[in-house]
């Protein structure tokens, strides 16, 4: 079937488990396991500032999608949330039609620049993002701790707080990793907060969600001194749990502690950018 037989809709012309589905297939043979239902998708939107309205797929006669794209919006700012072609129409240059239309849907209601992150070794989606003009900002990693057994003191004092005292504390990264926003984060259900020393000078903070999987964390910041200090507490009140960390900067002032403590990379991406105008 020809690309140009197909027809562009917004996402919200499908349900939330038609475009459920459509993700999910998007991302067969992704380089990491991927799934995707209605919950998480859920999740996904309200977080990340998903606007459906916005986002896009392409969908043949028979209305089967042949390639979704999310995009995020925040103020001027977008983040493409979501992209893939899916298995039948790959080949046949659809990633390349699917950038340029959601770039076009980002300039129709003002974008000024978009971002996304991309797996280093995922050549595929980097030749798209290449070609469209977007640039590498940074890398960051996803890294993973085993159980840690048990539990070994901290070197510093590292007390439970309100996790929305750390969202509105000044964070020594003004530029964080979109998924890492507070802005998103304060929508999350359920997450918890550690900082240290305390709460009114906080030299590090972690913000985490307790899963059947393990901990994840959502953001953590500070030192390497600090993030090794939160790291401990994490293992010491969770001793039997594996944890999580998405999208740490490398070279952050935190990553050295964090490696310290028994984080290990499991990933890598490249953050990339485009101005548009």
């Amino acid at each position: 079937m020809a690309a140009a037989e197909l027809h562009l809709r917004p996402a919200t012309a499908l349900g939330e488990e038609e475009l459920a589905r459509a993700l999910e297939r998007a991302y067969e043979d992704y380089v990491v396991p991927f799934a995707m239902d209605v919950d998480r998708l859920r999740r996904h939107v309200d977080a990340n500032d998903v606007d459906l309205d916005s986002s896009l797929v392409l969908v043949d006669a028979a209305g089967d999608v042949a390639a979704v794209a999310l995009l995020a919006v925040r103020g001027e700012r977008g983040w493409i949330g979501g992209f893939g072609v899916t298995t039948p129409f790959r080949g046949r240059g659809l990633g390349h039609r699917l950038g340029a239309l959601v770039e076009d849907a980002a300039r129709q209601i003002g974008l000024r620049e978009l971002q996304l992150e991309v797996f280093v070794q995922n050549d595929r989606a980097r030749r798209v993002y290449d070609a469209q003009g977007f640039e590498a900002v940074r890398e960051v990693l996803i890294l993973t701790r085993p159980p840690s057994g048990p539990p070994t003191p901290a070197s510093l004092p590292v007390p439970a707080t309100d996790p929305s005292v750390v969202l509105s504390t000044t964070r020594p990264d003004p530029d964080p990793v979109w998924q890492r926003e507070a802005a998103g984060v304060a929508r999350v259900d359920g997450v918890q907060a550690l900082v240290t020393p305390d709460a009114s000078a906080p030299r590090g903070a972690m913000l985490l969600l307790d899963g059947a999987a393990g901990a994840l964390v959502l953001d953590v910041w500070g030192d390497a001194e600090a993030a090794r200090a939160l790291t401990t507490e994490l293992a010491r009140s969770r001793p039997d749990a594996a944890a999580t960390l998405l999208n740490e900067p490398d070279g952050s002032p935190a990553l050295p502690g964090l490696l310290a403590a028994g984080w290990r990379e499991a990933g890598r991406q490249v953050e990339m950018r485009k101005r548009l105008g």
